[in-house]
């Protein structure tokens, strides 16, 4: 009787995973990023203070700012989805704020890995989801003219000064236009929460990040 209910429970399995249909979306767009205080600790004990520090993300800047999404979908229009965000961080002008950086570019990336559950209004094709995972950071900063920078790649994480660096959280709605009954395009707006321990030369900084993005892309139904 157990071995029945085993092989039940391995056939039920079996026909749910099967049953399911999968997405991959690949998109980009526009990030506005929240003013953020910055405080800088050196190793040797002393602190530099940066308030209300811009941060701009210069989405069509190689590296460019992007998407990819990878979801699997249910009987009762949910999902489970792995999605990397590649946000990237600059500080213009960083000179204006009198702490000795003269270059801020965590652009290689502060790159989002993260999980999410997905509920789809099939009557308005609206997208709810919910997430949240680790940040991999590749800081390029330069303070008291001294530089630390790793190589790498923005598009995969390989290299040196890769980081596993801190947490996102992000919530989203997205609104998805059928093409055919394979493709599709979606426009979405995302809300994102991030910290993360950024290494600068000789110390470090505890940097915030909250962001709205509006992005667009398309998909692909299998």
């Amino acid at each position: 009787m157990k071995k029945i209910s085993l092989s039940l429970a391995a056939l039920g399995f079996l026909t749910n995973l099967y049953s399911s249909e999968y997405s991959v979306e690949l998109f980009s767009g526009f990030v506005k990023n929240a003013k953020e205080d910055m405080v800088i600790h050196r190793s040797s004990g002393d602190s530099i203070v940066m308030n209300d520090v811009e941060f701009e993300t210069h989405p069509q800047t190689v590296p460019y700012y992007y998407g990819l999404r990878i979801s699997k979908w249910y009987d009762d229009d949910t999902a489970w989805e792995l999605e990397h965000v590649h946000q990237k961080l600059y500080i213009d002008n960083p000179e204006q704020y009198d702490a000795g950086l003269t270059n801020w570019e965590v652009t290689d990336g502060y790159n989002f890995f993260m999980l999410n559950k997905a509920w789809l209004k099939k009557e308005s094709n609206i997208i709810y989801r919910f997430g949240g995972g680790f940040i991999i950071s590749h800081p390029d900063v330069t303070l008291d003219g001294e530089r630390l920078h790793g190589e790498g790649n923005g598009a995969v994480v390989w290299g040196t000064g890769y980081h596993l660096s801190g947490f996102v959280l992000q919530t989203s709605v997205q609104k998805r236009f059928d093409i055919n009954k394979d493709w599709f395009f979606g426009t979405e707006l995302k809300a994102s929460y991030s910290k993360a321990y950024i290494e600068v030369p000789h110390g470090g900084v505890f940097v915030q990040n909250r962001a709205l993005h509006l992005d667009f892309g398309f998909g692909y139904k299998f």
